[in-house]
């Protein structure tokens, strides 16, 4: 299956600080991916806050699926009981990569890459 987006960053949407750090990271993986992939392969980064209420919506799971890999911007407010999103988000990726690795030879595979930011 061919993967729309290189990778999925999920990140606790958080004050200007953490916005501005996910643009610039957002903005160099982009160009370095330009450089390194011969395909369109995008950076995905969601922009729309989910709402209250919202489980993990059909456009989210839907990028989720489509990224080869999800790189998770760890803060101590990450894993929030009152803000499940990114909890959500991380669950979809954990159980997309038990699929993924059924039938290969490689499980120390992960398609999960943290960043710890404090």
């Amino acid at each position: 299956m061919p993967y729309k987006y290189a990778c999925f960053i999920s990140y606790r949407h958080r004050g200007t600080y953490m916005e501005n750090f996910v643009r610039k990271l957002t903005k160099s993986l982009s160009n370095a991916l330009q450089i390194e992939l011969a395909n369109d392969e995008e950076v995905y980064l969601d922009e729309d806050r989910l709402q209250i209420g919202n489980i993990v919506d059909a456009k989210i799971a839907e990028a989720i699926k489509q990224s080869c890999c999800m790189i998770v911007i760890y803060t101590r407010s990450y894993l929030n009981k009152l803000h499940p999103y990114c909890a959500r988000e991380l669950a979809t990726m954990i159980k997309l990569e038990t699929r993924r690795r059924e039938g290969m030879d490689k499980d120390d595979l992960s398609l999960i890459i943290p960043i710890l930011l404090s």
